[in-house]
């Protein structure tokens, strides 16, 4: 069915341009209408990812994400992306919907699939994450063996980022931001809090990894997150 797409959801990875895959790169140069998420300002990273390989007869369609409206907004809002996305597809045109990361985790794309999930015309192009681009520029192996990981957002309350923690032997904690010393006071009442580390801006510009407890400032950067694994002899 993904052969016969003519809407696609195309993870661009976390900001290298040199992290995009060949089949994102082929369905961005074969696009009629390429979709992207910007900043307010104008500013897009998912754009400036791939801007070497548009071609200039596509068109360009950048949106700005719903992030501060109310659920009943959102949802209005994806229903409306949706429908011009498919008003599009059904005159035989392709759009490309690019997505930071990959389109499936904590992707927006994933909302426009929903209102889209009965059309055989959606495809998606996986796309190299944060997590895994972030755990490899610091030599950080994710997981071996029967060992178990959490991927959490750091924008869950005190309380639940506890819970979610208490078991797991790793746990890669993104949206970091604002809420870095929320972060910091939970894991450090953990084993393997001084071996934690803080990565900002993963493969983009103004990447940094630091040791967490080092860290110094109440606030990072959103596109930022944090490596963590309990002491196995905990």
């Amino acid at each position: 069915m993904q052969n016969e797409a003519l809407i696609w959801g195309v993870g661009v990875g976390p900001g290298d341009p040199g992290l995009l895959t060949v089949n994102a790169i082929k369905h961005i140069q074969a696009c009629n209408i390429l979709a992207f998420p910007t900043e307010e300002s104008g500013h897009s990273r998912a754009y400036d990812t791939v801007k070497d390989y548009v071609k200039q007869s596509s068109t360009k369609y950048p949106f700005i994400l719903p992030l501060y409206q109310t659920q009943e907004q959102r949802q209005q809002f994806y229903q409306q992306q949706a429908r011009f996305f498919k008003s599009v597809a059904e005159k035989g045109q392709k759009v490309v919907v690019l997505c930071e990361g990959d389109p499936l985790l904590y992707g927006s794309f994933q909302y426009v699939l929903h209102e889209l999930i009965d059309s055989r015309q959606v495809g998606i192009v996986p796309g190299i994450s944060s997590v895994n681009a972030g755990a490899a520029m610091a030599h950080w192996p994710l997981i071996s063996g029967n060992e178990t990981m959490l991927v959490l957002p750091a924008t869950l309350d005190e309380e639940q980022l506890k819970q979610q923690l208490q078991f797991c032997i790793t746990a890669i904690i993104l949206k970091v931001g604002r809420h870095l010393p929320k972060i910091k006071k939970i894991l450090s009442l953990m084993s393997g809090y001084e071996q934690a580390l803080l990565i900002e801006n993963v493969s983009a510009n103004g990447q940094r990894i630091s040791l967490l407890h080092q860290v110094c400032v109440n606030e990072v950067s959103y596109f930022s997150l944090i490596l963590w694994r309990r002491e196995k002899n905990d």
